[in-house]
């Protein structure tokens, strides 16, 4: 070690004591942060009105150009004389529904949270290789009441529940079900005329112009299917109600949605697999779209089976009934984003390693040129201190005595500095991509 005089050994002293000092209250103030699928028609004294939408929740599967949706019910909230009708782009002869008495349950973690906690743990050891900064992230972890680890799935849960659909084409019923205590049936119509006069025969005194949301569907040659409770009150068990169709793209009924009044309900649709939802104006900035990952291999009969872990898209809307002016469209790609978050919550280690790599690269390489930038040796040296410089401190202290002549203390103070500058920013600004 090159010998300082008293007073510059002092200084540098000093120096190194006040950044590590600043760097660690730095590392403690640091933080990382983490249905109106339908119309519901119900009775009044004054007639037939627009009910109250209590369907909450929903559930997608697309495979193999067949979207199975589920849309869960609530029996016990609903009306004896509601009818539920669900607009749907498919043939009604294509068309497939059944009633459910058990609906699916999935839990999982999310992805973007995760991501952001493992970029944490990452951060945390890479400054624990400068070895003083262990002490504040000690009292950190303390503080906060948790050290290292996410979020507990049971936060993250999701019930997935279940919807009808159908088209439209001629007043034709194209399959009738009763099940569990309700009605369903598939059926087209050709006019909001030959609707009324479907729900009619039914025995349901309702106003032509009580159905005018469904013009727009009939033009588009859009199915219907219509649900209702059963006359058995003893056999109402009824907890969902599954629709399978033919799809090009994942489809989601919102517009019917927007007859009711006040502000509506949460409309929640969960879809397997990670998707883009197309969110138009109106809806976008009252929507949140979350990913996640299960580790349990889901099992729900003629809905989805697999055999390894996956993914689901949580789509959550907001908005007021009077902002679902269209339906919803969902593409089946999967955001770049949560790919990379993916693969940081798999490999965390190996990101790690490369981050390690790269910081002790550019901090040698700026401590090289701050402190050391006149020497001959500095282009040889800085290779072999990077290697060492990225097994500790320890490393750093041991490979200046190999590769450095002279200014060793300035140089070891300056590349720990500057490797726990880059520690703190480079995990911070990739957790900002997972916002």
């Amino acid at each position: 070690m090159i010998s300082f005089n008293k007073k510059i050994q002092k200084r540098f002293a000093k120096f190194f004591l006040s950044g590590s000092i600043l760097v660690s209250l730095i590392f403690l103030s640091f933080s990382v942060s983490a249905c109106g699928c339908g119309l519901m028609i119900s009775q009044s004294d004054s007639g037939w009105t627009y009910g109250d939408d209590s369907v909450e929740q929903s559930f997608i599967n697309f495979e193999n150009g067949t979207e199975k949706l589920i849309i869960g019910l609530n029996l016990k909230k609903r009306s004896k004389d509601a009818v539920l009708v669900i607009p749907i782009p498919a043939d009604p002869r294509a068309i497939k529904a059944d009633v459910l008495s058990e609906i699916p349950r999935f839990s999982g973690y999310n992805i973007s949270e995760r991501a952001r906690e493992n970029l944490s743990d990452i951060r945390d050891a890479l400054l624990s290789t400068q070895i003083y900064p262990i002490i504040p992230i000690f009292l950190k972890n303390f503080i906060m009441g948790s050290g290292v680890g996410g979020a507990a799935d049971d936060a993250m849960l999701t019930n997935v529940l279940g919807v009808p659909t159908s088209k439209g084409q001629d007043i034709v019923v194209y399959q009738h079900l009763e099940k569990e205590g309700m009605v369903a049936e598939v059926l087209s119509a050709a006019t909001s005329d030959a609707l009324y006069e479907y729900l009619t025969r039914k025995g349901l005194k309702v106003e032509k112009d009580s159905i005018p949301i469904f013009r727009d569907y009939i033009k588009k040659e859009f199915s219907f299917v219509v649900s209702w409770i059963g006359a058995s009150a003893a056999a109402q068990s009824a907890k969902g109600l599954q629709m399978n169709f033919p799809a090009r793209e994942i489809y989601y009924p919102l517009k019917p949605g927007s007859v009711y009044s006040g502000q509506g309900m949460d409309k929640v649709i969960t879809v397997a697999g990670y998707v883009s939802p197309k969110l138009y104006p109106d809806i976008e900035s009252a929507t949140k779209v979350d990913y996640f990952f299960s580790d349990a291999k889901p099992s729900f009969k003629n809905f989805y089976t697999a055999d390894k872990k996956f993914g689901y898209t949580r789509i959550v809307v907001k908005a007021a009934p009077k902002k679902l002016t269209q339906d919803l469209y969902i593409s089946n790609k999967e955001p770049l984003k949560i790919t990379s978050a993916q693969l940081i919550n798999l490999h965390p280690f190996v990101l790690g390693l490369i981050l390690l790599i790269i910081i002790s690269f550019f901090s040698t390489f700026l401590a090289a040129r701050i402190i050391l930038f006149r020497s001959p040796q500095t282009t040889i040296n800085v290779i072999g201190l990077s290697i060492v410089n990225c097994f500790t401190l320890i490393g750093t202290i041991i490979g200046s005595r190999v590769f450095l002549k002279e200014k060793r203390f300035k140089f070891i103070a300056s590349f720990s500095l500057i490797f726990v500058v880059f520690a703190l920013v480079v995990p911070f600004i990739i957790s900002l991509l997972y916002k």
